[in-house]
């Protein structure tokens, strides 16, 4: 997954993303976008290209509820509804990359993420990107 990220705030984070990754989020909702937008800015992608550097920190990427609404200008008694939504719908949602040319054509499929937790009553969702996304992922 090609995505880069600056800055360590959630509110102050840049996620950018290339273009094969773009046309693929456009089949997500806006809540799956921002909760993958959230995820992605807590992964400090600067700590190196190494495929297992951001697996110990980053194994689990917690969202609340709180971190939501403010960020995203959203009414807190629904926040926590919506983080529950995505992370429903993400789990299930795949997308496709393609690489090679000609007849040596590959075509990955991807989930979004490698797993979602949902923490009933407690505010907050995780969700896991595979190694390989997490490697990937570079400023």
């Amino acid at each position: 997954m090609d995505l880069a990220v600056v800055e360590s705030d959630l509110g102050e984070c840049n996620v950018t993303m290339s273009n094969a990754l773009a046309r693929a989020s456009h089949a997500l909702s806006l809540i799956e976008k921002r909760v993958l937008a959230a995820s992605i800015a807590r992964v400090d992608s600067r700590k190196g290209n190494k495929i297992h550097a951001h697996l110990a920190e980053f194994s689990k990427i917690r969202i609340s509820a709180l971190d939501y609404a403010e960020t995203y200008g959203v009414d807190p008694k629904n926040a926590y509804e919506h983080l529950k939504s995505a992370a429903d719908h993400l789990f299930e949602r795949q997308f496709s990359i393609k690489s090679g040319s000609g007849r040596y054509d590959r075509i990955t499929r991807y989930r979004w993420v490698s797993s979602a937790t949902y923490a009933k009553n407690e505010g907050f969702i995780e969700v896991s990107f595979t190694p390989e996304e997490i490697g990937r992922a570079h400023v």
